[in-house]
């Protein structure tokens, strides 16, 4: 796809309730994997103007969601 302007919004849905730091939950290789694949031309500062990572609790259906939002 080459998305080159846009914003990532991930949000990590726990089954407990106990801390968890969300930096830790939301890898690197995540957004080099993106790169890397094509899906964005880079994760650098002129492409990717913003990511916002937060947690959620959910403890019949933890996940990891991400929303992705292009400017044209």
């Amino acid at each position: 796809m080459k998305l080159d302007s846009l914003d990532i919004i991930i949000t990590v849905f726990f089954d407990t309730k106990r801390r968890h730091d969300v930096d830790n939950q939301v890898p690197k290789f995540l957004l080099d994997s993106f790169t890397e694949s094509g899906f964005i031309v880079d994760d650098d500062e002129k492409h990717l103007h913003s990511l916002t990572l937060k947690t959620g609790y959910d403890k019949e259906n933890p996940r990891t969601e991400i929303e992705v939002i292009t400017y044209d």
